[in-house]
């Protein structure tokens, strides 16, 4: 293949920044070109089992972790920004590390990854997350951020500039792009042997996915009966499912999309490639945001009531009959995301 060669850098923070940025991956092989792969952990873990044929490295990981399940995310930043800045400069280092064995790119995508981007080689970053939801005392945060998106050619905000899911989290003064939303499930499958019951998706970052999973299984069992799970690792679980749940570990979007289409409602965190699904599969949802994350807090207080979608920690346990179907979102059938890539694959040529 003698295609642009494009080095893609994935965030692992969760699961999200990885699903979504397959959509894009798989255009990108679609449109001829070479693609090499970084990430870390579970997101590389999950990337890997998608594209098997790509190249793939390990990336620095940023080594950000909550104090306790119910700590404040601002704090748990402040206290490890030493962390967080060692994780910029390694990312720097690695780029440059990369171009001394391997050449030039001809071009640099960075999902959530701030500094994964060099002067002189086309860049853009993907994330929905453009302004830092913090409080007032860490604005210089803000700033710093900025400048780092600023670094970049483009910016691209996996969202659809007639619903903007996103909100105020995506204003920022700097251009942006919208790219449509971006979900790895296809919605055409097939479950005409699938038994409709309510999906629990349970992913996130560590140590809250495991406690969220050890606190609300029996909770769950209680009030709604069956589920079906997809839990976000292939780690052992530490509770015993009850022996009516279906529970797969890691699904494959391929596994997960008649999941998530026979589904009658879902509970799953607040992240934003999740609503990205739920949106377009036209979903009811029950939201718990991982706790003391004001991204995900934030999105669940502003989506309450739309959608078909609850705060939890706002309705607590919603009665299963209010957890009616929406209509599913349209005009997102790639189209954006391809006008998009094509400019920018283009800008040199």
């Amino acid at each position: 293949m003698s295609g642009p060669k494009i080095l893609y850098g994935i965030l692992n923070w969760g699961l999200g920044h990885a699903t979504r940025s397959s959509v894009v991956i798989q255009e990108l092989i679609n449109m001829g070109c070479r693609v090499e792969v970084g990430c870390s952990g579970v997101g590389l873990e999950w990337l890997k089992r998608r594209f098997p044929d790509l190249v793939f490295h390990e990336l620095p990981d940023p080594g950000i972790t909550y104090q306790n399940p119910g700590g404040s995310f601002s704090l748990a930043i402040l206290r490890q920004a030493l962390n967080l800045q060692r994780w910029l400069a390694a990312d720097q280092k690695w780029i440059k590390k990369y171009i001394q064995m391997h050449g030039l790119p001809d071009g640099i995508i960075s999902d959530h990854r701030p500094a994964f981007q060099i002067s002189k080689i086309p860049s853009a970053l993907i994330a929905h997350q453009l302004t830092l939801p913090i409080p007032f005392w860490m604005a210089p945060a803000n700033a710093l951020h900025d400048w780092y998106l600023s670094s970049f050619d483009e910016l691209w905000l996996p969202d659809h500039p007639d619903e903007r899911l996103s909100g105020q989290l995506s204003k920022t003064r700097l251009p942006k792009k919208y790219l449509g939303y971006l979900s790895a499930m296809p919605v055409d499958v097939s479950v005409a042997d699938l038994p409709k019951m309510p999906l629990w998706i349970i992913s996130g970052p560590e140590p809250l996915r495991s406690h969220w999973e050890n606190t609300m299984t029996t909770k769950l069992n209680e009030k709604y009966g069956p589920f079906r799970v997809v839990r976000g690792t292939s780690k052992s679980a530490q509770v015993d499912f009850p022996t009516n749940w279906e529970v797969v570990d890691l699904a494959s979007p391929l596994q997960l999309s008649p999941f998530l289409k026979a589904a009658t409602w879902v509970f799953c965190r607040a992240g934003y490639s999740t609503l990205m699904d739920l949106r377009l599969h036209g979903k009811p949802a029950l939201l718990d945001p991982t706790p003391g994350q004001p991204e995900q807090e934030r999105l669940a207080m502003d989506l309450n009531g739309k959608f078909g979608w609850f705060d939890f920690r706002d309705k607590g346990f919603v009665e299963s009959s209010k957890l009616q179907s929406p209509e599913p979102a349209t005009g997102s059938d790639g189209s954006i995301l391809k006008s998009v890539l094509r400019a920018w694959l283009s800008r040199d040529a």
